[in-house]
């Protein structure tokens, strides 16, 4: 259970006190929960979408929407993909070292400079036009839109796992280098299942009409979704190794921005196709 409500108080706002003594290997396991932590953000946007609905067109529901996401995680997530393209965006200056020293320095900086900016203003305006195409190629199903919205954030928060575990940290101290140190292939596995049975659970309650291939179809788009969000994972590894000699909060942050439009654009695609 602690690693549970670890993984909520890492990722999202919601003010939760974990009882008792907290281990280096407990902060760890927590990193298999972060599907979980996801979810209950997923429920969140579920659950709006067809109340706002009610009352806005699509377009307004959907940046409703995108700034509910943002609100239930504090908006670190998108400091991280500001922070991130701010200090990759640096031009070598020949000496490695240095250039990842410098790198980390604008990391931790509060300033935010043009590149992060822009990041920042094409995530959201992405994210918008995903969940207004999310509402409209889902019609008048609101079973669809619910398990489509539900599932981005438990997919953005699982892709930060297989970046985390068997890598290491950039930084020789803080929350980087405890997940990173404590964490191994039983919660990338641990998280792996609980992101597809939360996706299998949704599909039985409100796939949205019978047939044979549907399943199969489900299934391969979920095992596709994740095939590239851990190909963008180890990407997210290399880049990190590359600029700053491992992985930080900001590029774990940023990860989790780019898969949850990655996400949307898949499910975008196949709902054009299978609706």
């Amino acid at each position: 259970m602690k690693p549970f409500l670890l993984a909520i108080q890492f990722l999202t706002v919601i003010p939760l006190r974990v009882k008792g003594d907290v281990t280096s290997r407990m902060m760890g396991r927590s990193i298999g929960a972060f599907p979980l932590a996801g979810m209950i953000q997923g429920v969140f946007l579920g659950t709006a979408a067809p109340l706002l609905l009610v009352f806005f067109p699509a377009a307004l529901t959907a940046g409703l929407l995108v700034s509910l996401l943002v609100v239930t995680n504090g908006g670190f997530h998108l400091d991280g993909l500001s922070d991130t393209l701010d200090a990759i965006s640096v031009k070598t200056s020949g000496d490695e070292a240095a250039d990842r020293k410098k790198r980390l320095a604008i990391m931790k900086d509060s300033t935010t400079g043009p590149i992060g900016v822009i990041g920042i203003v094409l995530t959201l305006l992405l994210k918008c036009m995903g969940i207004t195409a999310f509402i409209d190629l889902t019609g008048n199903d609101s079973g669809l839109l619910f398990m489509a919205l539900f599932l981005m954030p438990v997919f953005g928060k699982w892709s930060m796992v297989p970046a985390i575990v068997k890598n290491k940290a950039a930084r020789t101290h803080g929350l980087g280098k405890l997940l990173t140190d404590n964490s191994g292939w039983r919660e990338l596995v641990g998280a792996t299942l609980w992101t597809a049975g939360i996706a299998g659970l949704l599909f039985l309650l409100f796939a949205p009409y019978p047939s044979s291939n549907l399943p199969l179809l489900f299934s391969m788009a979920v095992t596709g979704i994740m095939v590239i969000l851990y190909l963008l994972a180890e990407a997210t590894k290399r880049v990190g190794k590359k600029k700053t000699g491992g992985i930080t909060g900001d590029l774990l942050g940023a990860l989790n921005e780019i898969s949850e439009v990655v996400y949307l654009l898949m499910v975008t695609a196949w709902l054009q196709h299978s609706t």
